[in-house]
């Protein structure tokens, strides 16, 4: 996976094993073919950061509904090896909380086992095709 590309300009790469840390300098520079004005590749830089941190809060999201789950399902098989005969309501509701994890995990990503012309890409590949298609042209977003 890669991230947003970088402004041309001067950094430092660093790369720390144990207690070794090794760094060298970088300098980034614009294809001299291109003709691009430097706010341009800031407003592209600043749409592209938005999008990555967007999609790491999906991820996020993700991971905890993931938890979420395992976690309700868990609730509901010692509820039921305990309580064979558990009050409806509390049956009900813990299925109604399953399902209601489910629909938000569906939204975001589209479970592996689902092809996508059956779901669509949710708003993890939505953001993932966005991120790329501004990302790979040197130029402003546009509309």
């Amino acid at each position: 996976m890669s991230g947003p590309q970088v402004l041309p300009g001067r950094y430092t790469a660093r790369l720390t094993v144990g207690d070794k840390t090794l760094e060298k300098p970088i300098e980034v520079r614009l294809d001299p073919l291109l003709n691009v004005p430097l706010a341009d590749l800031q407003l592209q830089s600043n749409h592209t950061m938005a999008l990555r941190d967007m999609q790491n809060s999906t991820n996020e999201a993700l991971k905890w509904l993931d938890g979420t789950k395992e976690q309700l399902e868990g609730i509901q098989k010692r509820v039921k090896d305990a309580m064979p005969d558990a009050p409806a309501e509390l049956t009900k509701t813990m299925t109604e909380n399953l399902q209601q994890v489910d629909i938000l995990l569906k939204k975001l990503a589209r479970p592996a086992d689902i092809p996508s012309y059956m779901l669509g890409p949710q708003l993890i590949e939505r953001l993932g095709a966005l991120l790329g298609g501004i990302d790979r042209p040197n130029a402003a977003p546009t509309i």
